[in-house]
């Protein structure tokens, strides 16, 4: 399934998605999604034609 789609039918907005890269994995990351919007990750990607994701920071807690 398409990302868009994905995002679409989950209603999810991709500006409270973090991704961050998984140690010893080639592209593949780990999502949060951040539904109290407090976290402030960068999101999926910077505008609709970007053709790079963006990584976020996320907190150990």
């Amino acid at each position: 399934m398409p990302l868009n789609e994905w995002l679409q039918k989950t209603a999810i907005d991709q500006r409270s998605i973090g991704l961050a890269a998984m140690a010893k994995a080639t592209h593949m990351y780990a999502m949060y999604i951040d539904k109290t919007e407090t976290l402030r990750f960068s999101g999926l990607y910077q505008h609709a034609d970007a053709t790079q994701l963006r990584l976020s920071a996320i907190q150990k807690v």
